[in-house]
């Protein structure tokens, strides 16, 4: 049963989508890059997951059609010692930097989350000072990634103060792709 989504109320991954399967992934994927080839936006080259979450499958397959990914990952336990994974039992990560993880993928870093106005999914508020806060912290890695999500629907300002702010801490705003 699937309850509704309140500011107060957890997201439970309770396990993958009924057609979960590498193959059925990489055709959905390829049918999405045609969609953009046959609206004449070019070919895309990074894949974000849909709000960081996918199953192990679904990222096996994001592998085999992209070489990046930007975003924070999920991954499972077992899949290292090829026992189960218990999908409720998923770990977000996300890195200072570039890395290569384990399904093969190039993961430019979305590190630092996005800015929310108001608590969602049991989650604080999270201003302009949590996302420059973040970057402060990032700096402790030398040559670290400072990188955020910012939904447009919030305006400009927001968005203006974070961007300062992260500037002033030194880092330098560069295309995701200059991070491979």
């Amino acid at each position: 049963m699937i309850e509704p989504c309140i500011n107060d109320s957890y997201i439970v991954d309770t396990g993958p989508v009924g057609s979960d399967s590498v193959d059925g992934w990489v055709q959905r994927l390829t049918e999405g890059q045609q969609v953009f080839a046959d609206l004449g936006l070019g070919d895309v080259t990074v894949f974000e997951t849909p709000h960081y979450l996918a199953s192990s499958n679904a990222y096996t397959a994001i592998s085999k059609v992209f070489e990046y990914r930007y975003e924070r990952s999920n991954y499972f336990p077992g899949q290292l010692s090829g026992d189960q994974a218990p999908y409720q039992r998923a770990m977000d990560q996300f890195f200072p930097y570039t890395v290569r993880d384990i399904y093969g993928t190039k993961v430019l870093p979305e590190n630092l989350g996005n800015i929310t106005e108001e608590e969602q999914n049991n989650h604080a508020v999270r201003d302009t000072a949590f996302i420059v806060g973040g970057a402060r912290a990032n700096l402790a890695v030398r040559q670290s990634t400072a990188s955020f999500f910012y939904h447009p629907f919030l305006g400009v300002e927001q968005l203006r103060e974070t961007v300062e702010g992260i500037q002033a801490l030194g880092y330098t705003f560069v295309p995701a792709m200059e991070l491979t």
